[in-house]
C-alpha cells in the first residue's frame, strides 16, 4: 500500500487543511507514514494565514505580482528569447506562485528550491527538469483563504512586493540561463520594453473584468505596481547581468539527508511536537 506523509507550516487552518487532505488520500487508499522517508507521497502544506471567514470576502482583485508581473514577465520572455517550451509551461499554469504543491517523495528529496521569494518558480523549475510534463497538473482545492499581501514599497526594493518581483525575475532568468539561454544588454532592453506594455494592457484587462464583476478598481494604484515592477526589472537585470549565480539554493532533502542523517524525523517532532 502507498504510503503518505503530510508536513504542515503554520496555523490551525493549515492543520485543519491537512486532516481534510488526508481524509480523501486514505479514501483513495494510501496509509499515513510516520516520516517522510516512509512516505511514497510527501505533501508540503503551508501560506495560509488565519482569518475569519467574513474576512475571506472582498471587493478588490488581489494579486498583483501574479496578474501585473509573473504573467507580463513571462509572456514578454515569449516574445524577447522565443516561444520556449519552458515558458509555454509555465504560462500554462493558472497561479504559478501560489505556494502550495504536493509531490512524490523521491521528487521532493532531490528538488532544489531558492532561498528567496522565487521560491515557487524555482520549484516548478525543479519539476519541470525533474518529470514528464504529463506528470504534472495543477489543481483548485476549493478552499478559500486569504494570503498574506505585502505593501507594495515602491520606493525601497529590498522590502515587500518591489523585493519579491525582483527575486521571481532572477530565479526565471537563472531557469533559462540553464537551459542555454544568452542574456546581453540588448535582450535584457527589449524585455523592459515588451514587459511594460504588455502590463499595461493587462491594466486594461483586468480593469473590464472588475467592472463585470462589480469589484473596485483602482487604476493608479495599478499604475504605480506596473511602474515599481519595472524598476525591480531592472534591478534583477543589473543582478543577473554581474553574476548570473545571484539566485542562491535551499539544498536538497537528499544532501541535507547525507549530511545530517535523521534530520527530516527531527524536523517532523519539532513541528507537530
Amino acid at each position: 500500500m502507498n504510503k503518505y506523509h503530510i508536513w504542515t507550516i503554520g496555523c490551525q487552518m493549515n492543520r485543519a487543511e491537512s486532516e481534510r487532505l488526508g481524509a480523501i488520500l486514505e479514501q483513495r487508499g494510501y496509509e499515513a507514514a510516520a516520516a517522510p522517508e516512509q512516505a511514497d507521497l510527501l505533501v508540503v502544506n503551508s501560506c495560509v494565514v488565519r482569518q475569519s471567514a467574513e474576512n475571506r470576502v472582498t471587493n478588490r482583485l488581489h494579486g498583483r505580482v501574479m496578474r501585473l508581473f509573473v504573467i507580463p514577465l513571462i509572456r514578454a520572455l515569449k516574445t524577447t528569447v522565443g516561444m520556449l517550451p519552458y515558458l509555454e509551461y509555465l504560462d500554462s499554469f493558472r497561479y504559478p506562485i501560489s505556494g502550495e504543491f504536493a509531490g512524490h517523495a523521491d521528487l521532493m528529496r532531490v528538488s532544489r528550491v531558492p532561498a528567496s521569494w522565487g521560491l515557487e518558480i524555482g520549484m516548478l523549475e525543479e519539476v519541470y527538469r525533474n518529470c514528464a510534463q504529463r506528470r504534472i497538473c495543477q489543481v483548485d482545492l476549493s478552499i478559500e483563504y486569504e494570503h498574506v499581501h505585502l505593501e507594495l514599497s515602491d520606493k525601497d526594493p529590498s522590502k515587500g512586493l518591489h523585493k519579491m518581483c525582483i527575486d521571481i525575475a532572477c530565479t526565471l532568468f537563472h531557469a533559462l540561463a540553464a537551459q542555454g539561454i544568452s542574456f546581453c544588454e540588448a535582450t535584457f532592453r527589449s524585455l523592459k520594453v515588451a514587459y511594460q506594455l504588455i502590463a499595461q494592457d493587462m491594466i486594461r484587462y483586468y480593469e473590464d473584468d472588475a467592472a463585470i464583476n462589480g469589484l473596485l478598481f483602482d487604476r493608479h494604484s495599478e499604475e504605480i505596481a506596473v511602474e515599481t515592477f519595472t524598476k525591480g526589472l531592472h534591478i534583477a537585470t543589473m543582478e543577473f547581468m554581474e553574476d548570473p549565480l545571484v539566485v542562491h539554493f535551499i539544498p536538497s532533502w537528499s544532501r541535507a539527508s547525507s549530511a545530517l542523517p535523521g534530520i527530516t524525523s527531527e524536523l517532523v517532532d519539532i513541528v507537530e511536537g
